[in-house]
């Protein structure tokens, strides 16, 4: 199981508005999204213009407490970019186009789990409190990177397998981390001027316990320190200039 972060350059002021000034063309698009509660299972449904052949890549931060879902080759068919939810811990929704590539954030009071299923033309973001979203593993296909292991899976070897830096096609920094346990939680979030990932609970080989210099690979990222720190495993991404990041996980490298 792998956990994949990406930074990515980004351009100057002028060079986005010429950018979201022409008119992008995508293969699809979100056009609409609603809301059920069931006691203190959420659910949101998204209804996408076609079919998806796959879940979109997700990941989540901890604090503040949000769910960020990637959209490729889709617009924002909704005609705005807040959306208002206040259902169990949900809090609101924000669906922003940047490109071909739509974000869908939720936004919560606090972190929990999550699943993601799709149902022909409709995607389903399942988000319930960590006391009732103990399934068994075949139910959990979906699951986030913060998801806290069920008692199946407590026992699992958490011990990261190799962290490796790539610098992708569009000058993208690819930082890309083989976890041990798909159930490893994952805490993503900016301090002062570095991205911070923190691995919870889980080891870190002495091999891997290095500061990579990446500065001439001509990518955003100039270095990553991978460290064991408190019983998790911190990795701390030092970037340079104007860059945006995006996480998710997938079984493939």
């Amino acid at each position: 199981m792998c956990a994949t972060s990406i930074l990515f350059p980004v351009a100057g002021h002028g060079a986005t508005e010429a950018a979201t000034a022409e008119k992008v063309i995508v293969g699809n698009s979100i056009e609409a999204l609603q809301v059920n509660q069931n006691g203190s299972e959420v659910v949101v449904r998204l209804t996408m213009q076609k079919p998806m052949s796959a879940p979109p890549p997700s990941f989540s931060v901890m604090t503040p407490a949000r769910i960020a879902f990637d959209f490729m080759d889709t617009g924002n068919g909704l005609g705005r970019s807040v959306q208002s939810l206040d259902a169990g811990d949900l809090r609101s929704a924000n669906i922003v186009q940047v490109g071909d590539r739509t974000r869908l954030v939720l936004n919560l009071n606090r972190s929990v789990p999550y699943e993601t299923r799709l149902d022909g033309k409709y995607v389903f973001i399942t988000v319930s409190p960590a006391e009732t979203a103990a399934r068994p593993a075949s139910a959990a296909a979906f699951s986030s990177f913060n998801s806290e292991p069920v008692a199946a899976t407590a026992g699992a070897d958490r011990t990261i397998r190799d962290i490796n830096f790539r610098r992708g096609a569009n000058g993208e920094a690819r930082i890309i981390v083989d976890l041990g346990s798909p159930d490893t939680a994952i805490d993503i979030r900016r301090k002062g001027a570095n991205l911070v990932v923190d691995l919870m609970k889980a080891n870190l080989p002495e091999p891997l316990r290095r500061r990579l210099d990446v500065t001439d690979f001509g990518t955003p990222v100039t270095s990553v320190v991978s460290q064991e720190q408190g019983g998790n495993v911190q990795m701390t991404i030092s970037p340079q200039g104007l860059w945006e990041h995006n996480a998710y996980q997938s079984d493939n490298q």
